[in-house]
């Protein structure tokens, strides 16, 4: 796979066709090591799979909702400092961002905390808004959902 992803960093010039099948092994149901590869040791690669939503079933790489702390932690920093925008690389802004947020709206345990903390630090403003909706304890708030198309 790292093979592979040096092949389309190098090559590809973003080809969208390529860059779906790059994303099959980042789905949920595939071991967290392949995401880890592109969201840390690889990360360059992040702006080159410009994939649009449209050409990948978003169901695939949502649920279940991601568990590991330090992919977790991963995708909150890519989207803070923009290292994955909406508009470049949408599939794997909505994945980090949908992963973060699920986690945190899910979860009320030690590390859902340090995240939102560290959300509030960050001065994203996109994701400040999360965080003091999250931040409050209020029931009555409906919850977040994020559209998978």
């Amino acid at each position: 796979y790292r093979d592979l992803l040096e092949q389309y960093a190098g090559v590809s010039y973003c080809d969208i066709t390529f860059g779906r099948y790059i994303l099959v092994p980042l789905a949920q149901k595939h071991n967290v090591k392949f995401k880890k590869i592109v969201w840390s040791e690889l990360a360059a690669i992040l702006r080159l799979l410009r994939t649009p939503i449209s050409e990948v079933n978003m169901e695939h790489y949502l649920e279940p909702t991601e568990s590991d702390p330090d992919l977790l932690m991963t995708y909150l920093r890519a989207v803070a400092t923009g290292e994955v925008r909406d508009t470049w690389c949408p599939v794997l802004h909505k994945m980090a961002f949908h992963h973060v947020v699920s986690y945190i709206s899910s979860n009320n345990n030690k590390f859902s905390e340090v995240l939102r903390l560290r959300i509030e630090k960050l001065g994203n403003t996109e994701l400040k808004k999360i965080s003091e909706r999250f931040g409050k304890t209020d029931a009555s708030d409906p919850p977040l959902v994020l559209s998978t198309h």
